[in-house]
């Protein structure tokens, strides 16, 4: 049987998580087996996990769907996340060249290289990703390719991102809590640009604008680089609070406004009425212009937010392609044309064509803007390594399998619910440079986990070592959750 390489990336949202399970083809494009969303009510604000249990209930429950309907069992993931805590910076460093001739060479790159690769992060954050922005000599001409070049400094720019240390690792124990290894976490606003832009927008420049829940994700991209990027504590969620302090019932604001809401009140007929539910099952007819006013209202609020973020990092003269929306407020009737108004810049909303990297049956399957953070971070997963997913049939067709079927299962120990795997942290370079900008970077690659059970059996060899390995699978494999 062919060996399928599968990528599952999980995106912790403000209001729910999504999990997508993607397959690498021959060709390089990803195929969408499944996506499965599910809401978490509590323990999530402005995409900081207050309550790994919670959240680990969703993706585990999430997962389960997705295994039942694949016939898979899925072990690892990729992890997206975003919010308040996660933030940029941009640092610049510089070598002198002590080549006689003032040629810099291959060796003072890497000696700038070396420096920058030493920042080190503020108390309490990790960096996720050094991105290059320019390299300069003597301070005042950019270059693209500094070898060969005479000078008598190079000196280099560079984009951090950062994320707080604590929400990297609760992020690790609610995957934990759903039976989940964490391959790696990646932010969503960063991840967006490959998965939903054109060649033409990653160049020319352009601003990736995801409406969630409770956070509002920014990300601007240009020369094919992230430049900038913001996390607004103010989602969707707002909306519909702004419509249950008017008087509609809290548990049909979200349905009201998916059905008859809008983004601009003078393109909605001044006589058309709602039907809406008041607390106490008070029924009455709302004036659709008086519901879209309340939306309009918000939004522009949502719009001021992003502009003013856009202006602050010099970038509104800097995107000509505009503005692409996307998260679930994306879908909402005539909200490009506000987005229009507001910023006198071009926008598009995501469709379905657009995602890039899968194949033309993929496309059919998805829900653009709803979905597109988690697919988003499935594509990183995939050119980052494939997750440990175990076909169900090739499990069933061991011929061992059956004559352990019925030994019962051995008590497993509980640990405390918040609790993850003892793990040995890595050293703290001896050697850093410390910076007037400081940033560390502590998140470990998964390759450093110790050897599981199964490959230590793989040495003993011959059949003993067969049977324990089955035999180990069936008292107690499966996790459950804490």
């Amino acid at each position: 049987m062919e060996k399928k390489s599968y990528t599952v990336g999980v995106d912790i949202g403000s209001s729910g998580v999504v999990v997508a399970v993607g397959r690498q083809l021959a060709d390089g494009s990803v195929r969408i087996e499944d996506v499965a969303p599910r809401s978490v009510s509590e323990g999530v604000t402005s995409g900081r996990i207050d309550n790994v249990r919670s959240v680990g209930l969703a993706i585990r429950d999430a997962k389960a769907e997705l295994e039942e309907e694949l016939g898979i069992r899925i072990e690892s993931a990729y992890a997206g996340i975003s919010g308040p805590f996660v933030r940029c910076a941009t640092y610049t460093d510089l070598v002198f060249i002590n080549n006689p001739m003032g040629c810099i060479t291959k060796e003072d790159l890497a000696n700038l290289h070396e420096r920058m690769n030493n920042v080190v992060a503020e108390e309490g954050e990790v960096i996720i990703d050094r991105i290059l922005q320019h390299y300069a000599i003597d301070d005042k001409t950019e270059i693209a390719d500094p070898v060969g070049a005479f000078a008598r400094k190079l000196s280099a720019t560079y984009l951090f991102v950062l994320c707080r240390k604590d929400q990297i690792e609760r992020a690790k124990i609610a995957l934990y809590n759903a039976g989940l290894k964490l391959l790696k976490v990646c932010v969503n606003p960063a991840v967006l640009a490959s998965a939903l832009l054109s060649d033409e927008e990653r160049d020319e420049g352009v601003a990736i604008v995801d409406i969630g829940g409770g956070t509002t994700d920014l990300a601007i991209i240009r020369g094919n680089k992230l430049r900038y990027m913001a996390s607004i504590p103010i989602g969707a969620a707002t909306i519909n609070a702004d419509m249950h302090a008017f008087g509609i019932s809290e548990r049909n604001t979200e349905k009201i406004k998916k059905t008859y809401g809008s983004a601009v009140a003078d393109l909605v007929s001044h006589d058309l009425t709602v039907p809406v539910s008041m607390p106490g099952k008070v029924k009455k007819e709302l004036l659709q212009v008086n519901l879209v006013s309340i939306i309009e209202a918000r939004l522009k609020d949502i719009i001021e937010f992003v502009w003013d973020e856009i202006r602050q990092a010099k970038f509104s003269t800097k995107i000509p392609c505009g503005i692409v929306l996307t998260g679930g407020s994306a879908l909402l009737e005539n909200i490009d044309e506000l987005f229009r108004r507001e910023t006198g810049l071009n926008v598009r909303c995501i469709d379905r064509k657009d995602i890039r990297g899968i194949d033309e049956e993929s496309q059919q399957k998805i829900s653009p803007c709803t979905q597109s953070a988690a697919i988003a971070v499935m594509l990183f997963g995939a050119t980052n390594g494939a997750c440990e997913v175990v076909e169900r049939g090739a499990v069933a067709a061991s011929p061992l399998r059956q004559s352990v079927e019925s030994v019962p299962k051995r008590e497993k120990t509980v640990e405390p619910v918040g609790v993850a795997p003892v793990r040995q942290e890595p050293a703290e370079p001896k050697h850093g440079i410390q910076q007037p900008t400081t940033l560390v970077e502590t998140l470990t690659e998964a390759d450093d986990e110790p050897a599981d059970d199964e490959e230590r059996d793989e040495k003993r060899g011959g059949f003993i070592g067969m049977i324990t390995r089955v035999i180990g699978k069936v008292l107690g494999n499966d996790d459950e959750i804490l």
